[in-house]
């Protein structure tokens, strides 16, 4: 009886301290910024997919002059055609030293053109591979890595001073691969864990300037990037299913993509929230994996241990 007294007693302390803990949660998550309603932003890999359906959405739901970066001059032609006065195609391969630097003056020039400030970077580029590491070619690694992560850094680096003038925002679009690795994306991965480190650092680097990071975590998403890691760079070797049969996947990817959610459902919306937001989040983790939501695997990463991991996230 005593016992129950005091658990009934200690039942209202236990609920006051469990809301006083969420509520100090809540607030020291919440940062304020500046929230900008006009200026340039940029947008890199905008040629299709998650970058092009975010710099089209920025375009017309915004009072932004958005810069569609591109690589390839039919890509450049394609976002002229659509004749929008707020997107601008602009030409830049962000593994590319020099074509940053050239994009970087052309941004300033843009700049000084329409009087606005540069108040947005979201740094979409990038390409992917699938497959066991011990067939992953070091040449192609490196490839990979020049753009989703010395090719973010580059342009970053290069903008960031104008970010800064303006309290401007960095969108990252990272992974839920940069937070869990499964079979044949370790290399694609990688670079992903490397973007989330950076962003981590840059967040904390730059808060006292009034600049926000913020990172997109997709799921998957239907977009060409991932229709082509399912393909393959070259058909599957006998020796590779023979010792990995379970790679036979990566040849209906391309198909299971198709079932997947575009960007206009999942990573639009966080792209514009961070963008908007006086309250950007730091993590937007979208759409799905393995068949669960992507919250719920940001969860179950933090919760459960490797081996518990290795099974779930096969």
């Amino acid at each position: 009886m005593l016992v129950a007294q005091n658990m009934n007693s200690l039942g209202p302390i236990l609920a006051t301290s469990v809301a006083l803990v969420s509520f100090l949660i809540y607030k020291t998550e919440r940062k304020e910024f500046v929230v900008h309603t006009s200026g340039i932003v940029l947008i890199t890999g905008a040629s299709s997919g998650i970058g092009r359906d975010a710099a089209e959405y920025l375009a017309k739901h915004c009072n932004f002059l958005v810069l569609a970066g591109v690589r390839k001059q039919c890509d450049y032609d394609s976002i002229l055609q659509l004749r929008h006065k707020n997107l601008l195609p602009l030409i830049i391969d962000v593994s590319s030293h020099e074509s940053c630097v050239k994009a970087a003056a052309k941004l300033s020039e843009l700049m000084d053109e329409h009087n606005l400030p540069f108040v947005g970077l979201v740094n979409n580029a990038g390409v992917g591979t699938f497959n066991p590491l011990e067939f992953q070619e070091t040449a192609e690694a490196k490839v990979l890595f020049d753009t989703n992560v010395f090719g973010l850094m580059d342009i970053t680096r290069l903008t960031l001073p104008l970010l800064r003038r303006s309290k401007g925002r960095v969108i990252n679009l990272s992974s839920l691969s940069g937070i869990v690795s499964t079979q044949f994306t370790g290399v694609y991965s990688a670079s992903k864990y490397a973007v989330e480190a950076l962003s981590d650092a840059l967040r904390r680097e730059v808060a006292h300037h009034g600049v926000s990071v913020s990172m997109i975590e997709p799921g998957y998403v239907k977009t060409e990037l991932m229709k082509s890691a399912g393909k393959g760079v070259e058909p599957l070797s006998e020796e590779l299913l023979a010792l990995y049969p379970e790679a036979k996947k990566r040849e209906t990817m391309a198909g299971m993509m198709e079932r997947m959610p575009g960007p206009g459902e999942t990573t639009t919306p966080a792209i514009f929230h961070a963008m908007t937001s006086a309250f950007p989040k730091t993590r937007y983790p979208v759409a799905q994996a393995s068949g669960l939501g992507a919250v719920m695997v940001s969860w179950l990463v933090w919760l459960f241990s490797d081996r518990i991991k290795d099974k779930l996230f096969k």
